[in-house]
């Protein structure tokens, strides 16, 4: 099976920097016949292939799996051998973690919280693109396996099926010191969100550095209010993005969003400097 697999030890894609020949870098790309076969043939491909070249170092800091017809099934029997004993030193090296775009959802998201729960090691997190899921336990079971991991950086871009349901169960939950990062941009977030967003960044729990919620529809009075949020309650995010919303479309709105923006900017600095003190 592994030789349906093209395996190409590298990570240099359009949005991350290269590494070259970096030996502690795998990075897994499905050869085009394996798109042409079930989904749960080319998951159990993947993820054998995945297992195999680890099993072919010995030290792995990036894994980047993104694109390759993981699925549910193949997170099942990756994170399976990730938390065997055979698989420990690997879950004990692997810092950076890119499932970007593998139709994971409910069960694959299950699988991965049984590896992230207490995970010291893992520092960054990319499940973009995938559909992931809604219901109040997997969702709960993740977050409370990130709150006793030490992961820094979340990606959760172009997950448009997460929408509230996701952002109303998972941020209440989310009590973690170490997220420094949170990347929720385009996962279909409307005003409903924006309470859940300005009690979470108002928080004591609130350790982030950056929010990015981009391209969903939070409103220009959303997006106004989660701003004042931070300028009041927050001084740790200085990283902060909320571009592309659906904002008013009356005469006055570009002012006011303008207005905001400024608001925003000169919280960040404010923030910013702070942290350099």
């Amino acid at each position: 099976m592994a030789r349906l697999m093209q395996i190409r030890f590298t990570s240099s894609t359009s949005n991350r920097r290269p590494y070259g020949g970096d030996r502690a870098t795998i990075r897994c790309s499905p050869h085009p016949k394996v798109r042409n076969f079930s989904a749960r043939l080319a998951s159990t491909i993947s993820a054998t292939t995945i297992t195999y070249s680890l099993q072919h170092r010995d030290h792995v800091h990036r894994l980047d799996a993104g694109n390759s017809c993981l699925g549910d099934n193949g997170c099942v029997h990756l994170f399976r051998f990730l938390t065997s004993p055979a698989g420990q030193k690997y879950r004990n090296s692997i810092t950076e973690l890119y499932l970007t775009s593998n139709e994971i959802g409910a069960k694959g998201l299950q699988a991965l919280s049984a590896y992230l729960s207490g995970n010291e090691v893992l520092r960054e997190l990319c499940l973009s693109g995938n559909p992931l899921a809604t219901d109040p336990d997997t969702v709960i079971a993740f977050a409370a396996a990130l709150n006793t991991s030490r992961l820094c950086t979340l990606h959760l871009i172009h997950n448009g099926e997460l929408s509230d349901d996701f952002v109303s169960l998972f941020l209440p939950q989310l009590t973690t010191p170490y997220l420094r990062q949170l990347n929720m941009s385009a996962i279909g977030m409307t005003r409903m969100s924006v309470p859940v967003i300005i009690k979470y960044v108002s928080s004591a729990v609130c350790r982030l550095e950056g929010l990015q919620c981009n391209a969903n529809s939070l409103t220009l009075p959303g997006a106004r209010d989660i701003v004042s949020a931070i300028e009041e309650h927050n001084y740790s995010l200085w990283k902060v993005t909320l571009d592309d919303l659906h904002i008013d479309t009356d005469h006055d709105g570009e002012e006011r969003m303008q207005a905001w923006q400024g608001t925003l900017d000169s919280v960040c600095r404010r923030n910013s400097q702070m942290k350099k003190k």
